[in-house]
C-alpha cells in the first residue's frame, strides 16, 4: 500500500496475511490420509499462492479471486463427482453463508 500526497510518495508499506498456527499440520495430516486440500479464496492470486505454499497446498489446488457463488459452484461440482466435502471457513460471514449448505463445517 502506498501513501501519496500532492503526487509525491510519502510512504509505502506491505500487508501480509498470517497463517493460523497449526494450519500446515492439519493439511499434512489430511494429505497423509489421502484427502485432497484446496484453497478457495477471494484474495488475489499472489496472496493465495503464498498462503497455500506455507501450509502445503499445491499451486494447482489454489483458486483465487473467487466470489462466494463461485466457491459454491466449485463445491457443488466436487459433490456431483461423488466427492465428500468438508469446508473450513475463517471469516464469520462465510461460515454463516455455508452453514446452510450440505457440507461438514469444521
Amino acid at each position: 500500500m502506498a501513501w501519496r500526497f500532492d503526487q509525491t510518495l510519502h510512504g509505502l508499506f506491505a500487508v501480509r496475511d498470517t497463517v493460523k498456527p497449526g494450519a500446515a499440520s492439519v493439511v499434512e495430516q489430511l494429505q497423509r490420509h489421502g484427502l485432497k486440500s484446496f484453497l478457495l479464496t477471494g484474495d488475489n492470486a499472489l496472496t493465495a499462492t503464498s498462503i497455500a505454499a506455507q501450509i502445503g497446498i499445491a499451486a494447482e489446488n489454489v483458486f483465487a479471486e473467487a466470489r462466494p457463488e463461485q466457491k459454491a459452484e466449485f463445491v457443488k461440482k466436487l459433490q456431483q463427482r461423488g466427492e465428500r466435502v468438508a469446508f473450513v471457513a475463517t471469516a464469520s460471514t462465510t461460515r454463516r453463508r455455508w452453514s446452510r449448505r450440505t457440507l461438514v463445517s469444521l
